[in-house]
């Protein structure tokens, strides 16, 4: 059986440790699309997918993804049972568990409201309000550390986030534009 070389020029020491390590597991999101996400057949999509099999196809390393939802891939990544996150913010906290590359991509983060409620305007309005986050997520530290007065109500996934927030069960919610408009 002929094994295809690698399209990268690659050192010795790196050849080596793909050989070492034929299977690299990776944490990959049920529910962060166009990123991350599985589709209706089970299948796992997103950019970060693209990203994944152009390495795969590049380097000779061989991926195997794990779909979970977020607060799983947590406990998981942090359990070493799985070996790769790759669609993931940096925070300072994750630091004792992680370790980071530089950004293939960068996202700003919004809050969105229900349309036509103009009483958050601005992130200090936050304030006194319910706000909707997938359970595990970092924006529940943050608003707890920055906005004490808030209330987080963690939920299951970010169709739960936009489900609360449409149905006044959440004033608010925090997350990629890009990720929000795909649903």
């Amino acid at each position: 059986e002929s094994k295809a070389l690698p399209l990268l020029e690659l050192t010795t020491k790196e050849r080596q440790w793909i050989k070492e390590h034929p299977q690299i597991i990776v944490g990959g999101e049920k529910d962060w699309p166009p990123f991350d996400f599985v589709d209706g057949n089970g299948e796992y999509m997103g950019i970060t997918n693209d990203y994944l099999q152009e390495i795969a196809r590049l380097s000779g390393l061989k991926f195997k993804i794990e779909p979970y939802d977020w607060n799983i891939l947590i406990k998981k990544i942090k359990e070493k049972k799985i070996d790769l996150m790759p669609a993931i913010n940096y925070r300072k906290e994750r630091e004792s568990f992680l370790n980071f590359t530089s950004k293939y991509y960068h996202l700003e983060s919004y809050i969105f409201v229900k349309e036509n409620d103009d009483s958050i305007e601005k992130e200090t309005d936050l304030n006194g309000k319910t706000v909707a986050i997938p359970r595990g997520y970092s924006y529940i530290k943050y608003l707890h550390e920055h906005y004490p007065q808030a209330t987080v109500l963690e939920v299951d996934d970010m169709q739960a986030c936009i489900s609360a927030v449409l149905t006044g069960k959440a004033d608010a919610m925090i997350d990629s534009f890009t990720v929000v408009t795909f649903y």
